[in-house]
């Protein structure tokens, strides 16, 4: 703002319309008012302040005391400022609140004071008028209020120390508002919530990121297990070591498929090789069977001899028997016809008729001989079958050690299918473990950083409460001293009054007396005027300066009294106020962070709320932790999940190609059982069955 014209009338010692034109100035930016004591140097400046403001620029000045005691009941006391702000010309006009000649009838009254604004340049600005919101629109205008335009723009006498002495926070918002940073500082919070989510972020990446580091199996780089067991992880070294492992295991692993590939085209030939050595020792084993055969049949050729010689024997013997019985009998019957012959003729009848009965016998055998011929020939058939009969046991005793083998075969598949099934649902829990530890690890995480959040919202709670008591206790003691402070005021402006009352009176009587000592043509010692056409008055009892002095020593220890009390008073109002200011941007900060809206509670409202979330947080903080012990242990249990998943593996693998195995001696053994049948059962078809 630059002044450019400044109008007083009947304000303060003007008692006339002065008009001050800084234009004269030109472009000169330091000047000097100078004057003697009491000559109106601060009223210039009290002038300005009023026309803007409404108030004087010193303390002890009001807007009442400003009208001039010379001017006529008929002068209007007002200011008028011209100003330039930002390439634009304003007009300011203000009238003090007065006490005016009646315009009907005699005596006065009080005239309210009036304000008004108005552009010269610009033609949207309008017209504002009304006390307030003319100091509205000037301190929009201005960016600053009418204090701090005291403390930096007019600095009032004996102010200069409030300046000084004002307080970082107070000088702060005084340059906030007049380099216009609000937008900055609005910005400053953006970046600061900003920061604080990323920070936010930052921290459960490098909890999951460290994870994933502590999960590196780093086998025998002691370099990497030494980078990975630090308490901060250098991620660059870390990176470089793994980019190196990961080389070292990709030439491992082109060495371990080369040596699988060579080991594979080993085990090809190492199976032809079984395969040629298993076939060799199948024909081995079954020349050693017809070499056991061959010799038991040897050790049973004579047996089938004899048993041959037998056989012809009992057939012949078979063939004479009746004819020998038939002889003995007749030898018999022969001894016994001499016998009855010598001693019983009788008995030759008897022997007659037996005669009779051999020869029907011997008849009868005789017609037999046919048959003894056709079982002969039996017999001979019957001899034929011997190799075919011993062949039939042969192959019913290989069926029999076939079947045993199968079974046993098929044993062994089935105990190693259901091991291997086995195998695959431990596999498939294990894995499911594997998962669920991988999870833990993860949820570990994100739980330790909740759990860091908690803790930080908690201490949050903890600070406001600890503001908010002694918020509580200021409020307490404020209460208590404004008390004393009322009754301090009290008697300050009562004796101050009385000062006012007899300096008024004092002065009055010394202008009366001064005018009593004025002549008509000579100068007037106070406004240097030769015309006296209304001289002062004495109308009241003039007060003697030792009364004034007893009330001005009395009105200067009120008044020590009173600023050391308004600057207790002050100083807690403040305190009052920063703390409160302080709980509500922690509040606000608590409200933008979605942790608890407190609303407009304050004091022991307050308190229950934060105690009440803070129960609730501490609710929430003993579930994380439970919940952090338990995926804790499922996360140790991750490393030596994954050796047991390793060793399943392979037992599996180890077993498939045992299975496998089996099943191909299986396929063989069925194959060979079946063709052993096919000859067993050719030779049932030859051999009939009586």
């Amino acid at each position: 703002m630059k002044p450019i014209k400044l109008t007083l009338n009947a304000f303060g010692p003007y008692r006339d319309k002065t008009i001050i034109d800084f234009t004269l100035l030109e472009n000169r930016n330091i000047f000097l008012i100078t004057g003697n004591t009491g000559a109106g140097k601060t009223t210039i400046f009290d002038g300005i302040n009023f026309a803007l403001y409404g108030d004087a620029n010193g303390s002890e000045r009001d807007g009442k005391s400003l009208r001039s005691d010379f001017a006529d009941i008929d002068e209007l006391t007002y200011v008028e400022l011209e100003f330039k702000l930002r390439n634009h010309i304003y007009l300011l006009r203000r009238v003090p609140p007065q006490l005016v000649k009646k315009k009907r009838g005699e005596g006065t009254t009080e005239f309210k004071g009036e304000a008004e604004l108005k552009s010269l340049t610009n033609d949207k600005f309008k017209i504002i008028t009304g006390l307030d919101k003319v100091t509205k629109k000037v301190e929009e205008l201005l960016g600053i209020n009418n204090k701090q335009f005291k403390q930096i723009i007019m600095i009032p006498q004996g102010e200069f120390r409030k300046l000084l002495t004002a307080d970082s926070k107070e000088r702060g918002d005084i340059l906030q508002k007049i380099f216009q940073t609000e937008c900055y500082r609005s910005i400053q919070e953006k970046l600061k919530r900003k920061v604080q989510d990323i920070n936010k972020n930052t921290s459960m990446a490098n909890e999951r990121r460290n994870v994933y580091i502590k999960s590196i199996d780093a086998y025998e780089n002691t370099v990497l297990k030494e980078l990975i067991l630090e308490q901060n992880p250098n991620m660059g070294k870390i990176q470089e070591n793994l980019i190196l492992l990961l080389h070292e295991d990709k030439g491992l692993e082109e060495n371990i498929l080369k040596s699988i590939k060579s080991i594979e085209e080993k085990i090809s030939e190492k199976s032809r090789e079984i395969d040629k050595a298993e076939e060799i020792n199948k024909k081995l084993k079954e020349k050693e069977e017809i070499t056991l055969k061959r010799i038991q049949l040897e050790d049973e050729k004579e047996t089938y001899e004899k048993l041959e010689i037998d056989l012809n024997r009992a057939r012949n013997a078979e063939s004479i028997k009746p004819i020998e019985e038939n002889y003995i009998q007749r030898k018999d019957s022969v001894d016994n016809r001499v016998k009855e012959i010598s001693n019983l003729e009788d008995t030759v009848v008897e022997y007659e008729k037996q005669l009779k009965i051999s020869e029907e016998k011997y008849n009868s055998e005789k017609l037999k001989e046919e048959e003894r011929n056709s079982l002969i020939e039996y017999g001979t058939t019957l001899k034929s079958y011997i190799d075919k009969v011993k062949k039939i046991d042969e192959y019913k005793i290989s069926a029999s050690r076939l079947n045993i083998r199968l079974k046993n075969i098929e044993d062994e598949l089935k105990s190693a299918n259901e091991k291997l099934e086995n195998i695959k649902i431990d596999e498939v829990n294990i894995r499911k473990k594997i998962e669920e530890g991988t999870k833990a690890s993860i949820e570990v995480a994100t739980i330790n950083s909740l759990l860091k959040e908690k803790e930080s919202i908690r201490k949050k709670l903890l600070n406001l409460h600890d503001d908010n008591k002694e918020f509580l206790a200021y409020s307490a003691k404020f209460k208590e001293f404004k008390i004393e402070y009322n009754t301090v005021e009290q008697e300050f402006k009562v004796a101050k009054e009385k000062l006012n009352m007899l300096q008024e009176k004092f002065l009055k009587g010394q202008a009366a007396i001064m005018a009593m000592a004025l002549k008509d043509g000579e100068e007037c010692p106070v406004c240097g005027g030769t015309s006296h056409p209304k001289k002062a008055v004495n109308n009241v009892n003039i007060p003697k300066e030792e009364e004034i002095n007893l009330a001005r020593d009395h009105f200067e220890k009120l008044d020590m009294s009173y600023r050391e009390e308004l600057e207790k008073y002050n100083k807690l109002q403040e305190k009052i106020k920063l703390k409160k200011e302080e709980i509500e941007k922690k509040k606000h900060e608590i409200i933008e962070e979605k942790i608890a809206n407190f609303g407009e509670a304050i004091g022991s409202e307050l308190t229950d709320l934060i105690i009440d979330k803070g129960k609730s947080i501490k609710i929430e903080i003993d579930e994380l932790n439970n919940r952090f012990i338990q995926l804790k242990t499922k996360s140790e249990l991750l490393n030596k999940l994954k050796i047991e998943e390793e060793n399943l593996i392979k037992e599996k693998e180890q077993l498939e190609k045992k299975i496998k195995v089996s099943e191909k001696n299986k396929v063989e053994t069925y194959g060979e059982n079946e063709k052993t049948k096919e000859k067993l059962e050719g030779i049932l078809r030859e051999v009939p069955s009586e």
